[in-house]
């Protein structure tokens, strides 16, 4: 009865939340828009729908609490060839230490060069700069039982172009539980609380069937300066080395694309290579290439 009504808490001060959001559509009203960017590789070729996967070290940067479920340690690395000339870079690491486990990652996105136009001489000065922005996060998530997990993380971040930089702080704070009798995985996220940050609630769950080598997954995502969307995905166990992943998600920002992604994990010894694509329609499409490995 215990572990009931903590977990009745808990999910009961996330569905107090989604009325403050749910409504809310004010695009463009957020700062520090970056923090947006999915991470890693397996959850945007799920169609970003991992709140309740959240299963290896990019947990850090998609639920917290799943940092609770590792039982060694992990790094993994993303590299992003994004939009035009933009393209993000990221590291995850994480260790078990005491009665939790400790996660650490580097996120840096590069928006390319930039040619230095003035009023008098707006075919450019000849000069050029890079505009750049970078995210340091800290992570902690502990079980409290063999069902309910809890996970927080703690971010700092900088942006600059050209001279100009700004940077600032922002909180994520997560849950995860496992609901036996339906060999269900239930999970809650707030990501990038504080300020005008692009605060955002998530909801999910997640279910492996067909003898653990298929795990479905389905998200409700309230961000704060848009609309409310679904995410929904899965990966699909080929043979023990080969996962193939696919997922669809219902955002609408103006056609701006990224609705739909799909990706491959080969699986070797302590190493995982996973590649992901994602359409953007005319803007272009991402590719993501990374590497986990266990240690």
């Amino acid at each position: 009865m215990v572990k009931l009504r903590l977990f009745a808490s808990l999910i009961s001060i996330f569905l107090l939340a989604v009325p403050v959001l749910a409504g809310n559509e004010s695009t463009g009203t957020v700062g520090a828009a970056f923090l947006k960017l999915g991470q890693g590789v397996r959850a945007p070729s799920m169609g970003e729908a991992f709140t309740a996967v959240a299963d290896d070290a990019t947990a850090i940067s998609w639920n917290p609490a799943g940092l609770a479920k590792s039982s060694s340690s992990e790094i993994s690395t993303t590299h992003n060839i994004w939009l035009l000339d933009t393209s993000y870079s990221t590291i995850h690491y994480i260790k078990p230490w005491g009665p939790g486990t400790l996660g650490a990652a580097l996120f840096y996105l590069s928006y390319g060069s930039i040619a230095e136009t003035t009023d008098t001489q707006r075919l450019g000065t000849g000069r050029t700069f890079t505009p750049s922005a970078y995210v340091a996060t800290l992570a902690w998530g502990q079980a409290l039982n063999e069902d309910l997990s809890l996970g927080a993380s703690a971010k700092l971040f900088n942006q600059n172009i050209d001279s100009y930089s700004e940077g600032g702080a922002a909180l994520d704070a997560g849950v995860l539980y496992s609901y036996k009798p339906w060999d269900l995985r239930l999970g809650g996220v707030i990501q990038n609380i504080g300020g005008t940050l692009p605060q955002t609630i998530k909801m999910g769950a997640s279910k492996i069937i067909l003898d653990n080598r298929l795990n479905l997954a389905l998200d409700i995502n309230i961000p704060k300066d848009n609309k409310t969307y679904i995410s929904f995905g899965g990966e699909f166990k080929v043979v023990p080395q080969l996962v193939i992943r696919a997922g669809y998600n219902t955002k609408s920002e103006e056609g701006a694309g990224g609705n739909w992604g799909v990706g491959l994990g080969l699986n070797i010894s302590r190493f995982s290579v996973d590649y992901g694509y994602v359409p953007y329609g005319d803007l272009g499409s991402a590719h993501r290439v990374g590497l986990r490995v266990g240690l």
